[in-house]
């Protein structure tokens, strides 16, 4: 969002705080619970999740490696090849996450390249058939393709054959970026004396403050294909002293040029 409109935003919202505004939450009782989610299970493409492969074509049983020129298949085995860890996007979408931190991504042509950035060319989705897979640029369409020792990305059915890869597993993977759990103590399990439920709730959530004002004030979103790094980024006009993000100063300090910590 442009900086200018931004600012007209926060000055409206900090307008209607000043004259008050009340919030009013209704809890239904009685519902049926949801039905518990069902697990993808030991699926061949859901089950690459958070694992570490070895990208092998089919077609040549090369594997593919990284070098200072970009990737290459002509690695003899697993030991030799680039380790990726297979971080989910979205369900059947993955994004290839290399030993040193960089990402397989394609550019705006037919090239195959390594950034360190996630994304929506770094997103992947990988289909299963007859033991090996297809993968395909999620946001093109085009197919990631094995060719004379290099990778492509084709438009599909051009090169069936060179489009057929294998995972191997494999060892020495980095853990892509991720928030952490760091809860600890031993929950408390079954019910209480008279059957009830014990514990916490948090019945006060925002899972959807970033569309507040239809999007245009809240920086972030709770989720992002491209993983927590992408989901958290900062607004491009939130400077290292929180100025002009004026809504969050007048909320926090009560004035617009206060300014606040960006950190975190």
């Amino acid at each position: 969002m442009r900086p200018a409109a931004r600012i007209v935003t926060a000055l409206a919202v900090a307008l209607s705080l000043g004259l008050g505004t009340a919030a009013v939450a209704t809890v239904a009782a009685g519902a049926a619970p949801a039905p518990a989610p069902t697990g993808p299970g030991d699926d061949p493409v859901f089950g690459l999740a958070n694992g570490c492969y070895a990208l092998r074509s089919e077609q040549t049983g090369s594997f593919t490696r990284l070098t200072p020129d970009g990737y290459r298949v002509d690695a003899a085995g697993p030991a030799d090849a680039e380790a990726f860890r297979m971080h989910a996007a979205q369900l059947g979408r993955f994004m290839f996450y290399g030993r040193g931190g960089d990402l397989l991504a394609h550019d705006d042509a037919h090239a195959i390249i390594a950034t360190r950035d996630a994304t929506p060319a770094t997103d992947w989705t990988l289909t299963h058939t007859d033991g090996g897979y297809s993968i395909t640029a999620t946001a093109t369409g085009n197919q990631l393709t094995a060719h004379d020792g290099l990778l492509f990305s084709t438009d599909p059915g051009v090169d069936p054959a060179g489009g057929r890869f294998t995972l191997v597993p494999t060892t020495g993977c980095a853990d892509f970026p991720d928030s952490e759990v760091n809860a600890t103590g031993t929950p408390l399990s079954g019910t209480g004396p008279n059957g009830e439920v014990r514990g916490f709730i948090d019945a006060h959530v925002h899972l959807d403050a970033n569309l507040f004002i239809g999007g245009q004030v809240h920086c972030g979103t709770p989720f992002d294909p491209q993983g927590i790094t992408v989901a958290l980024r900062d607004c491009a006009d939130h400077g290292t002293d929180g100025f002009p993000a004026l809504l969050e100063n007048i909320l926090s300090h009560g004035t617009p040029v206060a300014g606040h910590d960006t950190v975190g």
